[in-house]
């Protein structure tokens, strides 16, 4: 996939799409994120930069598995556009993991623990969405839950 045929699917000129997105990745980014808010049942903000944050709330309020559900039956798009923009979706999916177990004042180390953990969360999911033998969501979302707690009470208990 390129910029150009992108351009060309939407009826757009290439300049025109670049003067939105800087790069494949960016387009693909934005696109990932847009689809994980619409999977969550809540509006798409308009802005991009908005709808990250409107993921993150979603799901604290809403836990792991309505989430995790979402992207395993939409893996396919999910994989594809992940494949694209590895780095960007990455980093979101660990802002969606380390939102769900961060309060809302964290000190430094339990903010680095929730990043830490959000890496190993967002390598685990990418193996899960692949392996047709995969527990159901509502499983790994509880198998991270336990992860992510774990990590984050060592790190509170060494205070």
């Amino acid at each position: 996939m390129t910029m150009s045929a992108v351009a060309q699917r939407a009826g757009l000129s290439r300049q025109v799409l670049h003067t939105h997105y800087a790069s494949l990745g960016e387009l693909a980014s934005e696109v990932l994120v847009r689809r994980m808010v619409e999977g969550t049942g809540h509006d798409v903000p308009s802005d991009v930069r908005s709808a990250v944050p409107a993921l993150v709330e979603a799901v604290r309020s809403e836990g792991l598995a309505p989430f995790l559900q979402f992207i395993r039956d939409d893996r396919a798009v999910f994989i594809a556009l992940r494949t694209i923009a590895h780095r960007q979706s990455a980093a979101v999916l660990a802002q969606v993991f380390a939102g769900r177990f961060l309060d809302s004042d964290p000190t430094p180390e339990q903010r680095e623990a929730a990043l830490f953990a959000a890496g190993g969360m967002t390598t685990v999911v990418e193996r899960w969405l692949v392996d047709e033998d995969a527990p159901c969501a509502a499983r790994q979302a509880e198998n991270l839950e336990r992860y992510a707690r774990a990590v984050l009470t060592v790190v509170t208990d060494q205070r």
